[in-house]
């Protein structure tokens, strides 16, 4: 497979379309605006008390924008700190990190 092609990597990250902006932070460095698709999808769980709402969100980057991420750096979207849980790169531009407003 060819490595992610630029005519849509701009297209796919572009803030009028479906991306945002978020400040990256990673261990040890100052924070770099880069743009991100933001997912926040969720579940309703039933318990014996009620029901509650689980989130998962995660974030879409452009490789090269975030090289080696490490667990707790954090991405700031919309003014909510997240942490990053994992990094899982698909080889081909694109890293997805699954997120957390909670530091692991």
């Amino acid at each position: 497979m060819s490595a992610f092609d630029s005519t849509f990597n701009d297209a796919f990250f572009d803030t009028d379309v479906f991306s945002v902006s978020a400040d990256y932070t990673p261990s040890g460095g100052d924070a770099a605006a880069i743009l991100v698709n933001f997912f926040n999808e969720g579940g309703q769980v039933e318990l014996s008390g009620g029901v509650t709402v689980i989130e998962k969100p995660i974030a879409m980057v452009k490789a090269s924008d975030v090289t080696a991420p490490k667990q707790n750096e954090t991405l700031e979207i919309n003014s909510v700190t997240y942490y990053i849980i994992k990094a899982t790169p698909d080889n081909e531009g694109i890293t997805i990190l699954e997120l957390s407003k909670n530091q692991v």
